[in-house]
């Protein structure tokens, strides 16, 4: 008798999409958006995907919790940030989609294991950066407004021992 043995490729990320198949390179740092990891040789169902890593090398990797294709990732009682699922759709080769986790910094990648085999880390991906829409100061006699790229009053500049509150998006994970 003649047995053979065969697999398939290891996987690859290649990029992200948004849930409208736009191409994704940055995700919020509160976490919770929804991407979508384009690739090959991705899994025919939930039982192959083995892992969703995400990360580097210089901080580590995060590992995704994996469910089922049935689980709604809007669904904050059904899924929390940091989860994925494979999605089979006859039309398209399998996907795997995303609940991102919070997190911060440039230079992140996916790794994805599939029935044992791993990719190479794929699909660079950052953290927005800090977005300031307003500094509101406090100085030792009076408080002031300072939008960005605006010069304040004459005579209102800050002084030892005042405050700085600034006011934006994309400070972090809190």
């Amino acid at each position: 008798s003649i047995e053979t043995q065969m697999s398939y490729g290891p996987p690859t990320v290649s990029h992200l999409e948004d849930a409208n198949g736009n191409h994704v390179d940055s995700i919020g740092t509160r976490g919770s958006d929804i991407v979508v990891l384009v690739g090959t040789n991705f899994p025919n169902d939930q039982h192959e995907l083995d892992a969703v890593r995400f990360g580097n090398a210089q901080n580590g990797y995060q590992t995704y919790t994996v469910v089922a294709g049935t689980v709604d990732l809007t669904d904050a009682a059904a899924a929390t940030p940091g989860t994925c699922q494979v999605v089979l759709d006859t039309n398209t080769p399998s996907q795997i989609r995303c609940l991102t986790a919070p997190g911060v910094l440039r230079g992140h990648h996916w790794i994805v294991t599939v029935s044992g085999q791993v990719s190479p880390p794929g699909a660079l991906t950052h953290y927005y950066a800090p977005v300031v829409d307003s500094v509101e100061v406090e100085t030792v006699s009076e408080r002031m407004n300072v939008v960005p790229g605006e010069q304040p009053e004459l005579g209102l500049f800050p002084t030892k021992g005042s405050t700085a509150l600034l006011h934006g998006t994309h400070f972090g994970i809190t």
